[in-house]
């Protein structure tokens, strides 16, 4: 009988020892089977704000660069009073704002041509070549940063015409800007080779007005 009770309490034993080994292990398998999954969890997170920072890092960049693209300088208006051509002033300006040419635009577009030139002449009483002049500086201030000062030194320089200025060498251009200020000293600052090559540049794109020059 003692032996019997012994045997089954040896059956018992057996039989806890090895349902503690079953849940040890089965919850061996769930820790690491959790540990897995929390692993991936971290990683899919850190996947994603690595390309967050990546993606910010990119967006950063190409602002900087489109920030850092020169770009061409632009004046607030392309038609100015007749009155910012450099030689007229009160009188001639009164004269002409008689026919109705109040602005530079309204200038080039009458005397783009001999005939206009010579009709708004004998108007105001003065050489039509004079009038070409005039002409040839509103015809300048269509391209930007160019003013009357400006335009007025590009035509002692030899620059007729938007035509004309868009064909320039720019180094050429410059040296011949620079002789023709140092004899009228008409501007303080010449501008710089990157702003004549913008200049240039911009006079190429513009349409063509003056004529017989």
């Amino acid at each position: 009988m003692n032996y019997l009770i012994t045997q089954m309490w040896v059956c018992l034993l057996i039989a806890a020892a090895i349902g503690f080994l079953i849940g040890w292990l089965l919850k061996g398998i769930l820790y690491r089977k959790s540990l897995e999954e929390l692993d991936e969890n971290w990683q899919r997170k850190f996947a994603k704000k690595e390309n967050q920072s990546t993606t910010s890092l990119e967006e950063t960049s190409q602002s900087t660069a489109i920030s850092e693209t020169p770009t061409k300088p632009k004046n607030l208006q392309s038609s100015f009073d007749i009155e910012e051509i450099e030689g007229i002033g009160a009188n001639y300006g009164g004269k002409l704002r008689d026919v109705g040419i109040t602005t530079t635009q309204q200038l080039l577009n009458k005397c783009c041509d001999i005939d206009g030139r010579i009709e708004i002449a004998n108007h105001i009483g003065i050489e039509d070549f004079v009038i070409q002049k005039w002409a040839s500086m509103a015809d300048l201030m269509r391209v930007s940063e160019v003013d009357g000062q400006f335009a007025e030194l590009m035509a002692y320089a030899g620059i007729d015409s938007v035509q004309s200025l868009g064909k320039q060498d720019v180094d050429k251009f410059f040296t011949s800007l620079s002789k023709a200020n140092n004899n009228q000293q008409r501007v303080k600052t010449l501008p710089d080779v990157t702003t004549l090559e913008i200049m240039i540049a911009e006079a190429k794109s513009l349409p063509e007005k003056m004529k017989d020059v």
